[in-house]
């Protein structure tokens, strides 16, 4: 460090910390995300999370792998699991203070610059705001841009202060490894070296007026990096090993080609998604959380009109912060910082995710740079700081509230997606999702429109396919069940066409292998109602390869283990119930607690007399869904298991709930009868006959009544 700047910072060091300013930044931060603590799960968050067996199975082993992809973001998620389980709260909370860290080391870092409380103020306030964050801070899987942020700001500020103290040498150690743990964050930060650069230069070319000493940024990068270059030399060979890493060895990007189909194009492309993200951070409308699909514009040449635009934007932009540098150096600093930040997502390495909201988050602490510069020199002078003030209360009043409004947007999928398809019609996925939405929530011909036109978007992906034909499935199903068998056949055989097109599109998705499963077994039931064993066999055959299909994936996700649920109704159906438990107790043993598992489980046993084995199973049923079809077989396997006693409280237990009926009435008659209770056995007989003196049970209960001795009857299944 040169003695004219060192002079400056011990004189600047005069000037207290702003202790009180710095906090109340971080509470704004806070304030500004406090309403997406009650959101739930969105977008990646399922598979990331609660379908991810590496965190729902805490194998730390598997965490905490450095080669694994973006195992420090894997670890939080993980922590969070840990404490709170897969309730959304704690994962958005950990976002949200985060964020308020970010925003008090921005704060940091505009201090160690500057010492000025207006600039750290500003532009502080600014990153803390903004509404575009809200795609890194309101989704949780949105952690990945905050963790990155948080070890790139804390490395930048560690490597400043080594600067001030270069003795401590722990100090600069603690800067990379802060470096190391923003690349296995995300990978944009392999851009540290080139940021840390940036403002070890403008420190070091900096005299006592604040003017490049050197006269020429140019030379003033090749005399810091001459000064420091095995440091610089030794953080570009870790940068160039991380992209090899990021690139050949995870291989995250699922890209191939470039886009729009040539390297021209690409590089068009790049420009305008340059000049995109540059007007969201001024004018953060409108505000999309997916462009996969029709929803930016890719360049179809360098010489579009559009493209030439955003090259002029871009050229300038580069130009503005090169030429400030000597006379507003922070407001360079920030111009330059946001350009080299964006540079890994403006696709020069295409990669499958062509544009995303979140990509602006690390890049706006260059904006909060330039932002608070501005906000500085607008503040000179009673008046200015007047002005400056009244702006800053303005701007960020109207930010404020956009993103208390887009926060709620990231609540739930519906609102997501709806928000999402409004303003990005062509978006595949907001189609797509929202489709699925709708289809749930029982409007099945708005769900199939949306599946269609995701399917017209990108014919090329097989999720849409697979969840067309897993509609067309459930369509199936219930016409079955409504007795409408030719047009179950008909709906199956869409439902087959649109899964068999999704597994050859994706081989490797167990999920419509077994979706696929799920078309032929209910085709076998069909068949069986139209006394065909040899087709409805044929069928069931199909369906056991395609389980198989499904399991041999090896996806190591908890929800494919409900192909063994598949598996085991499939022996049900065909009435090989001593096969079903098989099945059944490996759907179990990833899903002990499930009541539809349990109650098959359960089933079968008792259809097969074993009563004992199948009350275990039918009492979790009763215990989280108490369905009268259950309690009822719990009631009569007590009865054949001669615990009579708990048939009768189970009972007593739907009398007491407003449940009764002939059946209940009866049944209890019959057990106090056997248990040597007469009277009371009469008394419930009578209620029965009082309440259906004509029924089915009226003639037994009269003869009961006559025979009031005879213990040799059984309670009746309700019906």
């Amino acid at each position: 460090m040169s003695k004219k700047w060192r002079k400056k910072a011990n004189g600047a060091t005069e000037r207290p910390f702003p202790g009180l300013l710095f906090f109340a930044v971080i509470l704004l931060a806070i304030v500004a995300f406090w309403n997406s603590l009650g959101n739930g799960f969105v977008f990646d968050d399922i598979t990331l999370i609660l379908q991810n067996p590496t965190i729902t199975e805490l194998n730390w082993g598997e965490i905490l792998r450095v080669d694994s992809y973006r195992p420090v973001r894997t670890f939080t998620y993980a922590l969070n699991y840990a404490l709170g389980g897969a309730n959304p709260f704690g994962f958005h909370l950990f976002n949200v203070l985060l964020h308020g860290l970010n925003a008090g080391m921005v704060f940091l870092l505009l201090w160690q610059l500057t010492r000025s409380r207006w600039v750290c103020g500003m532009g502080a306030a600014f990153f803390a705001v903004h509404p575009v964050q809200t795609a890194a801070v309101a989704y949780v899987s949105g952690r990945k841009d905050l963790l990155a942020g948080f070890f790139l700001l804390a490395g930048i500020n560690l490597f400043l202060r080594y600067r001030s103290r270069p003795r401590e040498l722990a100090t600069l150690i603690a800067a990379f490894v802060c470096f190391m743990l923003a690349v296995l964050s995300k990978e944009v930060a392999i851009v540290f070296p080139a940021l840390l650069l940036l403002v070890d230069t403008w420190i070091e070319a900096n005299d006592s007026a604040g003017k490049p000493a050197s006269g020429s940024l140019a030379t003033a990068l090749w005399a810091t990096i001459r000064r420091r270059l095995p440091l610089y030399g030794f953080f570009t060979v870790v940068a160039g090993l991380a992209l090899y890493w990021a690139v050949f060895i995870n291989q995250a990007s699922r890209m191939e080609g470039y886009w729009g189909g040539s390297l021209e194009t690409n590089i068009g492309t790049s420009f305008k998604l340059f000049a995109h993200y540059l007007k969201l951070s001024i004018f953060p409308h409108p505000l999309i959380a997916d462009y996969t699909g029709d929803v930016f514009p890719i360049s179809t040449g360098l010489f579009e009109w559009a493209t030439v635009l955003s090259i002029l934007a871009t050229v300038l932009f580069a130009a503005a912060g090169w030429r400030i540098f000597g006379r507003a150096p922070v407001a360079g600093v920030g111009l330059l910082f946001f350009l080299i930040a964006l540079l890994p997502v403006l696709q020069i390495i295409p990669f499958h995710e062509l544009a995303a909201d979140h990509f602006l988050y690390v890049p706006l602490i260059g904006a909060a740079l330039a932002v608070g510069s501005g906000a500085g020199r607008l503040a000179r002078g009673w008046r200015g700081d007047i002005f400056a003030s009244g702006l800053a209360v303005a701007v960020g009043t109207v930010f404020l509230i956009a993103t208390h409004q887009r926060n709620q947007t990231w609540k739930d999928r519906e609102s997501l997606w709806s928000d999402t398809l409004s303003k990005a019609p062509g978006s595949y996925r907001a189609n797509s999702n929202l489709g699925y939405v709708r289809f749930q929530q029982g409007f099945h011909r708005e769900g199939i429109e949306l599946t269609r036109k995701s399917i017209e978007i990108l014919p090329q992906e097989a999720v849409s396919r697979s969840n067309l034909g897993a509609m067309y499935y459930k369509l199936g199903q219930e016409a079955r069940l409504r007795g409408s068998n030719i047009e179950a056949v008909r709906l199956q055989r869409l439902a087959i066409h649109y899964l068999e097109r999704a597994t050859k599109l994706d081989p490797g998705d167990p999920f419509a292998f077994s979706n696929l499963g799920n078309t032929y077994k209910e085709l076998a039931l069909i068949y069986d109602r139209r006394n065909d064993p040899e087709e409805a066999l044929r069928l069931r055959m199909e369906a056991v390869k395609l389980y198989r299909r499904a399991l041999e994936i090896g996806d190591r996700r908890a929800a494919i283990q409900g192909v063994w649920m598949n598996f085991g109704g499939l022996m049900i159906d065909a009435g090989e119930l001593s096969q079903a438990p098989y099945y059944l107790e490996r759907y179990l043993a990833a899903f002990p607690d499930n009541p539809q598992g349990n109650y098959w489980m359960g089933y079968c046993y008792f259809e097969m007399k074993e009563f004992e084995k199948a009350i275990p199973y039918l009492e979790k049923v009763v215990a989280v869904e108490p369905t009268l079809e259950a309690q009822d077989r719990l009631a009569r396997s007590y009865e054949q298991a001669g615990r009579e006693r708990e048939s009768i409280e189970l009972y007593q237990t739907l009398l007491r709930e407003g449940r009764a009926s002939v059946e209940v009435l009866f049944n209890l008659g019959v057990l106090y009868k056997k248990v040597g209770e007469e009277a009371r056995g009469n008394e419930f007989l009578n209620q029965a006959l009082e309440l259906e003196p004509t029924g089915q049970f009226s003639v037994r209960i009269r003869e009961l009544l006559r025979r009031s001795g005879d213990q040799g009857f059984t309670i009746r299944p309700i019906g």
